[in-house]
């Protein structure tokens, strides 16, 4: 019936009690997943990519507790909100932010009305390590997803930064997981220091 495929669904697994980088090690399979709740669903994948706040902390943490490795979304290339910081930015803002065709107003991501953030700005790798933090030791996750690591493609001179801030990351949360969503030119020297790499797109564009 449906109610015994459903808790059959949500059993543990039985390397739940195994540590979160070997558990990813050894999954056969994960689900990238936006949204909230379908907690039994997702609880059927070994690894689940999910988004804050859409996936609130206690399924996160559910999930973790059956023993999927719970991936939390976070992004390292840009802002999804325009803010101060200590003002030394373009246009008044945080000092991070680019500003490549000199309009004085940082650069904003045309297609998800975000702004990129110059990885190369110990601010922002700051700002950044202390949000993976609180994914991992306040909200639950087992690791984080790195997401729009290319603007060290769209800006060449960032690539050193974007290396750092993995390395950082890593630095913070040596027991978490680590996966690199794109980012082609980093994998091969990020490659020690993440536990994945995720090829976005790969038969259908954003829209």
């Amino acid at each position: 019936s449906g109610s015994a495929s459903a808790v059959a669904a949500i059993e543990p697994k039985a390397n739940r009690n195994e540590p979160a980088r070997q558990r990813f090690r050894d999954a056969r399979s994960f689900y990238t997943y936006y949204g909230g709740g379908k907690v039994a669903e997702l609880s059927r994948h070994d690894i689940a990519v999910l988004h804050t706040p859409m996936m609130a902390s206690a399924d996160v943490r559910r999930l973790s507790d059956l023993g999927v490795v719970t991936v939390g979304y976070i992004s390292i290339g840009e802002s999804s909100k325009l803010l101060d910081g200590d003002g030394s930015g373009p246009g008044g803002k945080a000092s991070w932010y680019f500003d490549q065709d000199g309009n004085g107003e940082p650069d904003q991501n045309a297609i998800w009305k975000s702004w990129y953030a110059n990885t190369n700005d110990p601010a922002w790798r700051a700002n950044r390590v202390a949000e993976a933090k609180r994914l991992v030791e306040e909200y639950g996750f087992d690791g984080i997803f790195l997401d729009v690591l290319n603007v060290s493609e769209i800006y060449p001179e960032s690539r050193p930064g974007m290396l750092q801030m993995i390395q950082d990351l890593r630095d913070a949360l040596p027991y978490a997981v680590i996966v690199m969503n794109q980012g082609f030119d980093l994998v091969a020297e990020s490659a020690p220091l993440v536990d994945g790499f995720m090829m976005e797109s790969f038969t259908a564009t954003y829209d």
